[in-house]
């Protein structure tokens, strides 16, 4: 599901126009999970893709800008969090299976997956979806009704000490904004009083080049709503749009100047038994192009798009959110040996 189903789900998100409109995406995908699979396991073939050089779309002038800007509406009390991306791009040719076995045989993320389509309303396009992503949107238990999110704030790299992420008043106050949305998200559709924090505040290692602060918020889904009625309720993820949501949505709408696509939105696993686990689309490259007529998942001429965002608080330095930005694009960059053009 991409990032602008938001509007369906949150129409007052629409009011604000965007700055550029996505095509509409149908998805059939393949979740991987922790557990890489054998196909997915390390050497691929390296010279079945070529990834061109890597740089920002919108610059880091522009995102400072923006930054700023949206500390001048955080201050003014329109939002109390707010979060910024910035697309980085290259030119990709060849096959986007392999590059995806790269890619996450590489991150070995909790919540990776990997899926092709060719897009039913414009001929001659083709996607690919890899998403690397360590965060849980939704999992739901069908045989206790109950629900689990770990909404994610704070990033550092691995090499970093994660006591000083542990003891940022900013990075905890940054997580509890989006917990305390959570809560109230799970609270249209849960059982009165069922809703709590589990788990305040983790500091996890994920894909061997960040921490991460995680919470854990859990919630029984009420006897007279469905998995599709807690999706309707929960999304987009606040973690990756601010508090208060409907707000902080049509900031990034009149911020950004590219559309996020799949980035942000959610990859839905559905079981047979009526169970579901949902991921945030973070750490997700985006491939569109022409299609290789000899390989359902090659690209003869195609944009490779990998957004990276960061929370905007009341008392956040915009270089100091460039630069986690650009931490979060390692899981990118690391895996194919290349840096970031700036």
């Amino acid at each position: 599901m991409p990032y602008t189903a938001a509007t369906a789900f949150e129409p007052a998100i629409a009011r604000t126009p965007a700055l550029i409109s996505d095509p509409p995406a149908r998805v059939v995908c393949q979740t991987l999970g922790k557990h890489v699979p054998p196909e997915i396991e390390p050497d691929p073939p390296t010279d079945a893709y070529r990834v061109g050089t890597i740089g920002s779309a919108w610059s880091r002038d522009r995102f400072l800008d923006a930054a700023r800007r949206t500390l001048g509406l955080i201050r003014a009390g329109d939002a109390y969090q707010v979060n910024l991306s910035h697309r980085l791009t290259a030119t990709f040719t060849g096959d986007a299976f392999a590059l995806a076995r790269t890619l996450l045989a590489s991150a070995r993320p909790e919540f990776g997956g990997f899926l092709c389509y060719d897009d039913p309303d414009r001929a001659g396009t083709r996607h690919a979806v890899i998403s690397l992503s360590p965060e849980l949107f939704l999992h739901y238990d069908p045989s206790t009704r109950t629900v689990r999110t770990k909404p994610m704030k704070g990033t550092r790299p691995i090499a970093s000490d994660p006591d000083e992420l542990r003891g940022s008043p900013k990075d905890r106050a940054e997580l509890n904004m989006i917990v305390d949305l959570m809560r109230n998200d799970l609270g249209r559709v849960a059982e009165a009083g069922s809703v709590r924090v589990t788990r305040p505040r983790d500091i996890d290692a994920h894909a061997g080049s960040v921490w991460q602060a995680t919470a854990t918020v859990e919630a029984r889904l009420r006897a007279d709503r469905t998995p599709a009625d807690l999706i309707g309720a929960c999304f987009p993820p606040g973690s990756i749009t601010g508090a208060p949501k409907i707000r902080a949505a049509q900031i990034i709408r009149e911020l950004e100047p590219h559309a996020r696509g799949p980035y942000c939105g959610s990859l839905i696993r559905v079981r047979p038994d009526g169970g579901m686990t949902a991921s945030v689309l973070i750490r997700t490259a985006h491939i569109i192009g022409t299609p290789h007529p000899d390989d359902p998942h090659g690209f003869l001429d195609a944009e490779l798009r990998f957004h990276v965002g960061a929370g905007i608080v009341a008392d956040s330095d915009p270089a100091g959110e460039w630069d986690e930005t650009i931490t979060k694009a390692g899981v990118l960059l690391d895996a194919i040996a290349q840096p970031l053009r700036t």
